[in-house]
């Protein structure tokens, strides 16, 4: 969630509704306010025996996942072609891990962690 300004997450949140209450609070948080909350979510993945790699790639699809179509809807708005390069479209959780995997060179267990973990995130 840190690799955009928060300025982007603060204008999602004020353009279209979120599905989630962790987006609500997120999207509208201040950066330092993210930063602690995504401290709190790692160490408690970590005491889970998450791994590093792992908690890196889900704490930054996360929210591209489970507010995919808030994020389409404000893409499709905001009509910038940066923005659509920055926020990217996912429609499929296996796309979600396959960008993480490419990014942050994940193993194949670790993309099995990641897999399930955003599966999670999809039934709720």
């Amino acid at each position: 969630m840190t690799e955009l300004p928060q300025w982007i997450w603060n204008g999602i949140a004020k353009a279209v509704p979120l599905r989630t209450e962790w987006a609500r609070r997120m999207f509208a948080a201040t950066q330092s306010q993210v930063v602690s909350e995504l401290d709190k979510q790692a160490a408690k993945m970590t005491a889970e025996g998450i791994p590093n790699k792992v908690i890196v790639a889900y704490q930054t699809v996360l929210p591209l996942w489970i507010e995919r179509k808030a994020i389409r809807h404000y893409v499709s708005e905001a009509n910038d072609p940066t923005l659509a390069s920055m926020l990217p479209e996912l429609t499929e959780v296996s796309e979600a891990v396959h960008l993480m995997t490419k990014q942050y060179n994940l193993s194949g267990t670790e993309a099995k962690t990641l897999y399930e973990l955003l599966e999670k995130e999809t039934a709720i």
